[in-house]
């Protein structure tokens, strides 16, 4: 009675283990797919890395008090989220500017960045820009060689890789082309699970 015993106990665990071991990994996956469908409102704020370009934007124009349009010749180059600039400003003096960029849409045809950085060559000049709200350039960040810049750009794709460009800052709106370097990039989905990526 002994030995027809034994076999009967050595498939009991084996039967009841497999279930529980199988139901295991589909319970955890359920959460964590959850959360890479819904990134959180930091997470939209952010924005993803835009793909890297060089641009040129040979137009500009203030908008008061004066409405204008001008040469600024601006050029720049970006990869992952940092940007350089160089344009001449109303001084035709040239400026330099470097960024941090995000992007905030990614369309079939439509890229809304915005980015945000310090500017050198308006030698406290900004102080006059009757643009800037008064309470902002009174302060001592617009009395300097550098000042904090902003801009908001908008990205129309008229073929692969090529982006006709509007950028729009505190003082002037700017417009010209854009190319893509790698214009098939794609944000990387690992990053949906990093509320804050590298650049």
């Amino acid at each position: 009675m002994a030995l027809a015993a034994t076999p009967a106990n050595a498939q009991a665990p084996a039967s009841a283990k497999a279930p529980s071991n199988a139901e295991a990994p589909a319970k955890a996956e359920a959460p964590a797919a959850a959360q890479a469908l819904k990134p959180g409102v930091l997470r939209r704020l952010y924005g993803t890395v835009p793909a890297p370009a060089v641009l040129y934007h040979p137009w500009r124009s203030h908008y008061w008090p004066y409405q204008d349009i001008g040469y600024t010749h601006l050029y720049g180059a970006s990869y992952k989220s940092l940007a350089y600039f160089s344009f001449i400003n109303t001084y035709s003096e040239r400026c330099h500017l470097i960024a941090f960029r995000r992007n905030w849409y990614d369309g079939k045809r439509l890229d809304i960045a915005v980015g945000g950085g310090v500017n050198y060559g308006y030698k406290g000049r900004l102080y006059f820009a009757q643009s800037i709200p008064q309470w902002i350039r009174e302060t001592y960040l617009f009395k300097t060689d550098f000042n904090p810049m902003a801009g908001l750009d908008f990205s129309y794709r008229i073929s692969e890789g090529f982006h006709a460009q509007l950028v729009f800052s505190p003082i002037f709106v700017t417009w010209g082309a854009a190319y893509q370097l790698d214009p098939r990039r794609k944000t990387a989905a690992s990053e949906t699970t990093n509320p804050f990526p590298a650049l």
